[in-house]
């Protein structure tokens, strides 16, 4: 008995002293080898297969703080379109070009990990670019500002080049995955930015560059996972709960860069300023509602888990259009002229973006395979009902036969209410920006902020029918 006390007290005191290893990442070791975090469950091609996630992958304190710094530089070219230093166009140009610097990084992390004293001084030195690529928004015009950040985005690229390198020589049967969407883009991306940046002087022509090099990266992936498909013993999953982790925290630091907007700049007297900020911070909250709460998409049937390359693709596309309305803050909306005009314009592209985001996922559990508005190109990685049902010779309806089907149908309902209100609401804004085109009086102001709150207040509402719906059972709409 007291052998085996003896025993169990060691092998509880090994477990602590490995947990506290795992802990702390100096006890692990100064340099690691980088590891991939999601393995195929097998690597059959004539068989669906899923990606098996490393447990505990989580963002990490570095990842966090990599997305202030960016977020910092999108308050920046806020400030620098309200100055009239660049225009919405420009803006948008250099934060497309300092997202794909930040999405390079994500795509990286959803595939592999390491954390040792090599890949922190990485982090560091992103970070410091993404720094030194904000240092001229705002205080110059567009070419000093686009060269600079041009030339720091071109850096950061090539920075991530030699962290894929490191990963690709440590992981020998990922190469050839890792060389065509990793370390190939990173380099060629890089030297291009760096060309423009010191080649082209002009605005006209280097605003042109830049938004070619900005949107030629999807053109990059579609052309490699269409045109040359590798097997699936080379392809490296993702890790998806990862990712959608990663894209939440980016998504609320920028909800903080809009809240920060929200009580700035409020020169009237307190009992004015209180309903106004009010109604602003409720828009703000109705699309965090719908952003994060009422919408919530199970990972099973997350686009990135689908047989498709496009879903994923307009998905990040979307995100980018969304996260982008958001980070013009209501104190940097322009001379007053624009101010409500690109109000309403943010408000239609959020929810249009939205929309599509939820459009990508595998919808087919409500709407079925063949209805024309389920995007799904592909089955999914888990399968679905019907699939099976095709697999076993067994017979698929879609007619009213029992309960079941009636609940269904419901919920389809419910579904196709929800995605037609949101077009409503695109269409709503779209109007009152025509409307404040047309009309400037002192009470616009007001009048734009109570009834884009209202829409969103409702949309929030109508998109908790289905919640409802779960609960009672019974048909809303």
């Amino acid at each position: 008995m007291a052998d085996q006390k003896d025993d169990d007290n060691e092998s509880a005191s090994s477990s602590e002293e490995d947990e506290e290893k795992n802990e702390f990442w100096w006890r692990r070791g100064i340099v690691q080898a980088p590891r991939q975090i999601v393995q195929w469950d097998h690597v059959d091609e004539s068989r669906q297969s899923k990606g098996i996630a490393e447990k505990g992958r989580k963002v990490t304190w570095s990842e966090l703080f990599l997305d202030l710094v960016l977020v910092t530089n999108v308050g920046k070219l806020g400030e620098a379109y309200q100055s009239g230093n660049l225009s919405l166009i420009e803006a948008l140009v250099l934060y497309r070009l300092i997202y794909e610097c930040w999405l390079r990084t994500t795509e990286y992390a959803g595939r592999f990990f390491v954390d040792d004293v090599v890949d922190k001084l990485a982090n560091g030195v992103l970070m410091f670019l993404l720094v030194v690529a904000g240092l001229r928004i705002g205080e110059f015009e567009f070419v000093e500002s686009a060269g600079l950040v041009a030339r720091a985005g071109g850096v950061y690229q090539l920075v991530m080049g030699l962290v894929w390198a490191r990963t690709l020589w440590a992981l020998p049967d990922a190469r050839t995955h890792m060389g065509r969407h990793g370390l190939a883009p990173s380099v060629a991306f890089g030297l291009a930015y760096l060309l423009v940046a010191h080649v082209v002087t002009a605005p006209t022509p280097l605003l042109v560059c830049l938004v070619v090099l900005n949107w030629a990266d999807p053109v990059w992936h579609a052309v490699g996972y269409v045109y040359f498909t590798l097997p699936k013993k080379v392809r490296v999953p993702v890790h998806v709960a990862h990712l959608v982790e990663r894209r939440g925290c980016l998504r609320l630091i920028l909800f903080g860069e809009v809240v920060t907007g929200v009580t700035v700049g409020t020169s009237r007297c307190l009992g004015v300023a209180i309903p106004v900020v009010g109604l602003a911070f409720l828009i703000l909250y109705d699309f965090k509602l719908l952003a994060f709460d009422v919408d919530v998409v199970p990972l099973k049937r997350h686009c990135y888990r689908a047989m498709s390359f496009w879903r994923p693709v307009i998905y990040l596309e979307a995100a980018w259009w969304f996260d982008a309305s958001m980070g013009r803050q209501p104190n940097q909306m322009g001379p007053r002229g624009e101010a409500h005009i690109l109000l309403c314009a943010c408000f239609s592209v959020g929810v249009a973006a939205l929309t599509l985001e939820r459009l990508m996922h595998d919808n087919s559990r409500v709407l079925g395979e063949h209805h024309w508005l389920n995007v799904v190109s592909g089955p999914t990685l888990q399968g679905c009902t019907n699939q099976k049902a095709r697999k076993n010779n067994a017979p698929v309806s879609y007619g009213l036969i029992d309960a079941t089907d009636r609940v269904h149908l419901a919920e389809r309902r419910v579904f196709l209410f929800q995605i037609a209100f949101h077009v409503f609401i695109v269409l709503a804004g779209i109007l009152l920006a025509v409307y404040c085109h047309s009309v400037h009086k002192d009470y616009e102001e007001d009048l734009v902020l109570t009834c884009l709150a209202a829409l969103a207040t409702v949309a929030v509402a109508v998109n908790l029918l289905d919640e409802i719906h779960a609960i009672t059972g019974r048909a809303v709409v």
